[in-house]
C-alpha cells in the first residue's frame, strides 16, 4: 500500500472510531439527540464514501 494512502486510511478509520463512539453514547441515554444522532450518521457514510 502507498504511505501516503496507507496514512490516510488510518486517518479516517481513527476518525471512524471518534465518530462511533459518538453516536454510542447517547443510545444509552433514554434521551436521544435526534439531530446528533443524524449527524453523525451523515459523517460516518461521507468518510466511508471516501474510501
Amino acid at each position: 500500500m502507498i504511505p501516503a494512502l496507507n496514512f490516510l486510511t488510518l486517518s479516517v478509520n481513527l476518525r471512524l472510531s471518534q465518530l462511533a463512539s459518538q453516536c454510542i453514547e447517547p443510545a444509552h441515554k433514554l434521551k436521544i439527540d435526534q439531530n446528533k444522532l443524524q449527524n453523525c450518521r451523515s459523517n460516518i457514510l461521507n468518510l466511508v464514501n471516501v474510501l
